[in-house]
């Protein structure tokens, strides 16, 4: 996605939460951005077993949909007076499912959600619909933390081991956050992995030679990535050595960044994994929101593909 702007937001909300940020985040970006917004709230269908032991199901399904919608239109509303052109929709089925099959028949660029809800009996700060969003959404989602976002300073946490999309997509979500260069900043971290282990094995300048290789390998490689983007809009690029669940959070408190931008895919692995072992080692540190993008040719699992096969 070059996302210069975002043109459509879908705001994912369960119409009880007034203060949590995500209703003001949403305001700021529609309004800075000029977009359209689309507020929804998913309902699952009851099961086979619901409906066995409650024969008044439908209805009670019927009444929490309409209750549902009543809630979004007033927030819909609410987002008309500051003229914003909103709409709303219930949307029905599995949470994770309904969410990313909206933002892309509708054609979001942005997707703002919160990072738990209500119910959720998931531990940690994130909620179980949160977490397959981080895997399986093809469009950025902002998961929007204590404060609401506005006007934030921005972290764009890159990795030179990965592709050019992954980078790209990190690079232009950041920029089209944090508008102005002084609030954008874009970090490489990168560890010696198992250094305690390999030290143990290894003659004190024999390990020091081989670390102080592999940073040089590291900031040469940094060097390369400048080099190969247009980063004229960041005001502070760095690379910082150490384990990125510890790295991240560290400059988060010390330059008071408002949003972090990952990247939870990657094109190049030989798994196409979702949700990789590095993004999952930091959310849950993070104290700031997180805007979690994929790679331009992400397919979702979660998306049906559009059969090509014409009828004979």
């Amino acid at each position: 996605m070059a996302a210069d702007s975002y043109k459509h937001i879908l705001v994912v909300t369960d119409g009880l939460r007034t203060s949590d940020g995500v209703h003001e985040t949403a305001l700021n970006l529609a309004r800075e951005h000029g977009a359209t917004v689309t507020l929804a709230s998913s309902v699952q269908e009851p099961g086979v077993i619901s409906k066995l032991l409650s024969p008044n199901s439908k209805g009670v399904f019927e009444m929490v949909i309409a209750d549902k919608q009543q809630r979004l239109d007033t927030c819909a509303r609410q987002f008309a007076a500051a003229g914003i052109e909103a709409k709303s929709r219930v949307l029905i089925g599995k949470s994770s499912a309904a969410i990313v099959k909206e933002a892309v028949e509708s054609e979001a660029d942005l997707v703002i959600r919160y990072r738990k809800g209500t119910m959720s009996k998931s531990s940690g700060s994130f909620g179980s619909t949160a977490k397959s969003l981080m895997r399986y959404c093809p469009v950025p989602v902002l998961f929007v933390g204590d404060q609401p976002v506005n006007n934030p300073k921005v972290l764009a946490c890159v990795d030179v081991q990965h592709g050019e999309n992954e980078n790209s997509s990190i690079l232009q979500n950041a920029a089209a956050l944090g508008r102005e260069a002084e609030r954008l900043e874009a970090m490489y971290c990168w560890e010696f992995y198992h250094a305690d282990m390999i030290e143990k094995q290894m003659e004190a300048k024999a390990f020091r030679d081989i670390v102080d290789l592999s940073r040089t390998v590291h900031e040469k490689e940094f060097q390369r990535f400048k080099g190969s983007h247009d980063l004229s809009g960041f005001a502070k690029l760095r690379i910082e050595e150490g384990a990125v669940e510890v790295v991240i959070p560290k400059v988060c408190e010390s330059d008071k960044i408002d949003v972090v931008v990952m990247c939870s895919a990657t094109l190049n692995h030989p798994l196409k994994r979702y949700f990789g072992s590095t993004i999952e080692s930091v959310v849950e540190r993070i104290p700031c929101s997180l805007l979690v993008v994929k790679p331009a040719g992400f397919v979702s699992p979660l998306v049906k593909p559009v059969s090509t096969t014409t009828a004979e």
